[in-house]
């Protein structure tokens, strides 16, 4: 795929644009039709709202109207320190600035290059996916290099962080056991009124030997690892995600423990293949191309893209939100016109799932 071919198939934003966070979150979100990630920043940034939700898991707090989606614990939580200062794009200085989203493959793409306020260059490269493969399957990569002469100490500190709630605060849970022991990470909630379970297990590692320690808080399992860099030395972490819930499996936890053991064993490689894989089989079935017209081109295939992560096909009792799983607008609600908006492409692309519809 030359270089024109492969614009036609992506959504960019260059340079950053920091007055833009809540539409580029949603722009930028990705998801399998079972959960959707806001595409919040990894390392966090002031305002954000670091969204994840699972498709059909609601609850009914007190004293509101209606049921809404809970938010889940944010598993993108991945926070670097160089030479004792932390990355982040509203402190130092972004030199360059690069974000992607790949619509033929779904996967969402960062590079940073960022100097510190002690004057470290560090450059920082991001990649995630929710498998399409595998609903219950997240994955995130991070590269992280130090580009300043001499030698340099980088401190990761990963996390499954619950401290967020959904809007005007409200708290959907009754219960959230977090932890960490070693590389992986554990969280387990139930919703407060709906008595959904909910399991979700990380694990993290590196291209280098790295020893995690537990520095988890109240509402987040984290751990750290410090290593030595020099000059230009790239360091990779690998982080993957299972997520589980009661209308998936009668135990959760066992089952969030037996996929990340499967998806660790498979590696981030083979996930993304797979990932991969069955995106081209949606493409092979809903693309459609527009000749002489690259803004329409790739309006029509982010319109599909943003269809097929919100289509819940391992759940044939949860349809379509308003806002998809992109974050909190209607409450994750389906209204009365969705049909509308969904069937065509659906019908025409799947119409063996008709009966379905």
């Amino acid at each position: 795929m030359n270089l024109f071919e492969q614009r036609l198939w992506q959504v960019k934003e260059a340079p950053f644009r920091p007055n833009g966070i809540a539409h580029t979150e949603t722009i930028f979100t990705i998801g399998n039709g079972l959960v959707g990630v806001r595409g919040a920043f990894e390392e966090g940034y002031p305002g954000e709202s670091a969204t994840v939700l699972a498709a059909g898991v609601f609850n009914h707090a007190q004293g509101q109207l209606v049921p809404e989606l809970p938010v889940l614990p944010n598993w993108l939580s991945f926070r670097v320190r160089v030479d004792g200062e932390t990355f982040g794009l509203n402190a130092g200085r972004v030199i360059g600035f690069e974000r992607v989203l790949d619509l033929k493959t779904a996967a969402l793409r960062r590079g940073v290059l960022w100097l510190s306020p002690n004057r470290v260059t560090l450059r920082v490269l991001f990649e995630r996916f929710a498998s399409l493969d595998n609903p219950h399957v997240m994955a995130l990569r991070v590269m992280a290099q130090v580009m300043s002469d001499g030698a340099h100490t980088l401190e990761i500190v990963d996390a499954l962080d619950a401290t967020g709630n959904n809007l005007m605060n409200v708290d959907h849970w009754s219960k959230r056991t977090l932890s960490a022991d070693g590389a992986v990470l554990r969280f387990d909630g139930t919703t407060s009124q709906s008595a959904y379970r909910v399991a979700m297990r990380a694990h993290t590692s590196a291209d280098v030997g790295v020893a995690w320690s537990d520095v988890s808080a109240s509402r987040v399992a984290a751990h750290k690892a410090s290593l030595q860099v020099a000059q230009y030395e790239k360091v990779t972490f690998t982080k993957i995600v299972a997520l589980h819930t009661t209308r998936d499996a009668g135990d959760p936890a066992s089952a969030a423990e037996q996929t990340l053991k499967s998806a660790v064993a498979a590696g981030y490689d083979a996930l993304k293949s797979a990932h991969e894989a069955a995106w081209s089989d949606v493409w092979q079935r809903m693309d459609v191309v527009i000749d002489g017209d690259e803004l329409a081109q790739v309006a029509v295939r982010f319109s599909m893209y943003h269809i097929m992560i919100a289509v819940p096909t391992q759940d044939e009792r949860v349809s379509i939100g308003a806002k998809t799983l992109s974050g909190f607008g209607y409450k994750g609600h389906v209204f009365w016109d969705t049909e509308l908006f969904m069937l065509p492409p659906l019908t025409l692309s799947y119409p063996e799932r008709r009966a379905r519809c």
